[in-house]
């Protein structure tokens, strides 16, 4: 509870300060993305010459984290080591920078979203992930990892970097239908600037390893057992290591029985399962020894169930969570259109519109069009008021005129029945007038629709995982159909 509340109040600071349109250094806030145990990640632009821009993510402390050292040392670690990974299964560090908001790290921007959010959308859409597309997103964090654990020196000289905090939440999927590994804030290496408090875990408790939770020594094994925690609960839709409160999650990670993957689903192969119980070994000497291993035989036990391709997860990806991620989009183009026009507040306001505009008809329109008919009728009005009033000064014109020669022949009576019907022509050009004028603009009063945040809470029903028959085995299928319904409703929102 103290976490959540912690994490609360440091992103509202930031959001109080770190605008849209906040420049850092060469780079520009666009608008928040999700916010963690000790940073919030925008979404910014890097700026450079002749219009140069380019969509970025930026991590920026919360402040009491940038206020103790060890977090800061921890941050910098990030930065230096994970800059160091060159492989298509981790996101690129870009840049690491000190601003008056304190040390930020920039990366590239992922268009997709988390695998955590991607299971939160599949319990609000009721569509268990499918096995293949679990496995695609596994196989391709494991080479992540593989890519991690074998990095070097520059002396050639092994590094032995853990990333320790592998789970849904790290594992970003892209549009392009590539996972990729991401936040190694608490990896431990040997090169580390920093060290830890003797005794302090470090991680999510229902994502650890069971020499990890009683601060044993670590290795690369660590992550193969996180990984396999990864592909149990993607394969069975249902938390592994489940607790009302830290002390219970801890003990069922030591002590309580793990269960094997067909005992809660058994249309699965028993080859996939011999993989994860392998995988989730609490004797790490009878773990897969290395990320690369456990890639290679979770690939073999799951040539019958259909690997997903990258095409397929992309496919997938889009249909689940296209609206989230097309909803960040527009908030992008928004911002870039206001920032071209009318800069600072006014380009917060362009921003906020779009953002109005994504909550109301996020399935029929695009923000630009909404933001240019807005323009368009806001062009208008000057014009009809003008027309408006040239017909008012024409009508006074022709008063006037009539009075004059009316006034020449000195007859009051008819000076006064003229000037009546004057009146009357003067004041039904004016009601015409005031009919064509278009009425008031009431969309900016449109309440925002903000991103999912990984801290907040929304329980939601979950049915069961069925994990889809192989194409052509006839075994399988049968199996497959009389899977049994799990007993326990996978929460990811407890993640």
């Amino acid at each position: 509870m103290w976490y959540d509340f912690a994490v609360n109040q440091a992103l509202s600071a930031l959001e109080r300060t770190v605008l849209p349109g906040t420049r850092l250094g060469r780079y520009e806030i666009i608008t928040h993305l999700a916010a963690g145990g000790m940073a919030t990640v925008f979404l910014g632009r890097a700026l450079g010459a002749a219009g140069f821009h380019r969509l970025v993510a930026i991590k920026l402390l919360h402040p009491h984290v940038a206020a103790d050292q060890q977090f800061t040392t921890m941050f910098l670690d990030e930065a230096r080591l994970a800059a160091r990974i060159r492989h298509p299964n981790v996101v690129p560090t870009l840049d690491l920078q000190h601003g008056s908001e304190g040390p930020y790290l920039v990366m590239e921007f992922v268009e997709g979203e988390s695998l955590l959010g991607l299971l939160r959308q599949t319990v609000k859409a009721n569509k268990p992930m499918p096995a293949g597309i679990a496995i695609r997103v596994v196989l391709d964090a494991l080479h992540g990892l593989h890519a991690a654990h074998e990095l070097k020196g520059d002396l050639g000289e092994p590094l032995n970097l853990v990333h320790r905090d592998v789970s849904p939440h790290n594992i970003l999927v892209g549009v392009d239908g590539v996972a990729r590994i991401v936040d190694f804030g608490i990896a431990r290496a040997e090169e580390r600037i920093g060290t830890t408090r003797d005794g302090q875990v470090k991680g999510k408790l229902a994502y650890m390893a069971p020499e990890q939770s009683t601060s044993d020594p670590v290795d690369r094994r660590v992550d193969v057992f996180t990984a396999g925690i990864v592909l149990w609960e993607c394969l069975t839709g249902r938390r592994l290591f489940r607790g009302q409160t830290d002390a219970e999650v801890l003990r069922n990670l030591l002590e309580k029985p793990i269960p094997k993957l067909r005992e809660v689903s058994p249309g699965y192969p028993q080859a996939l399962e011999d993989v994860c119980a392998r995988a989730l070994n609490r004797d790490r000497d009878e773990r897969f020894d290395t990320a690369a291993e456990f890639a290679e035989e979770l690939e073999k036990a799951s040539e019958g169930l259909g690997i997903a391709t990258p095409k397929q997860v992309s496919a997938y990806v889009t249909d689940i969570a296209g609206e989230v991620i097309d909803g960040v989009m527009r908030r992008v183009r928004a911002f870039q259109e206001g920032a071209k026009v009318t800069p600072g507040a006014a380009m917060q306001k362009s921003l906020q519109l779009a953002e109005n505009a994504d909550s109301s008809v996020r399935a029929t329109t695009s923000a630009p069009s909404i933001l240019g008919q807005q323009e368009v009728t806001r062009s208008r009005r000057p014009f009809v008021i003008g027309i408006g009033a040239m017909v008012l000064v024409l009508v006074g014109a022709i008063v006037a005129t009539i009075t004059l020669l009316i006034a020449s022949q000195s007859s009051k009576t008819d000076r006064q029945t003229v000037a009546t019907s004057a009146a009357k022509t003067a004041t039904t050009a004016t009601q015409a007038t005031t009919a064509t004028a278009p009425p008031m603009d009431s969309s900016e009063t449109i309440s925002i629709t903000d991103l999912p945040r990984a801290n907040e809470t929304h329980p939601r029903p979950f049915q069961p995982h069925k994990p889809p028959p192989p194409p052509t085995a006839t075994a399988t299928t049968t199996a497959t159909a009389t899977a049994k319904p799990t007993s326990t409703a996978f929460n990811p929102e407890s993640m």
